[in-house]
């Protein structure tokens, strides 16, 4: 089954180098097009290389959101990559 993940679980555990840990037990991540916006603002560190390398084999895929109402609602309380996450394809 598919999970969405914003961007810290995503920088954190490619800081670690232990995105391994997030992909055992979740082989397929999905994240909308503005968690991949944030992540690629650190695309000069190693962690940006790592994540590379996920979304390459595919088991991060960047998906679009479908209903731009509940993110626009949910940003009230949230940032852009979180209010996405609720609401992807």
């Amino acid at each position: 089954m598919p999970v969405v993940s914003n961007t810290s679980p995503i920088w954190n555990l490619a800081s670690l180098e232990r995105l391994d840990l997030l992909h055992d037990q979740f082989p397929d991540v999905r994240i909308p097009q503005e968690v991949f916006s944030e992540l690629q603002v650190g695309h000069e560190y190693p962690e940006m290389e790592r994540i590379q390398h996920a979304l390459t084999v595919r088991w991060i895929t960047v998906e679009s959101v479908t209903n731009s109402y509940i993110r626009q609602s949910l940003m009230l309380d949230l940032d852009r990559g979180e209010a996405a996450r609720t609401n992807i394809n």
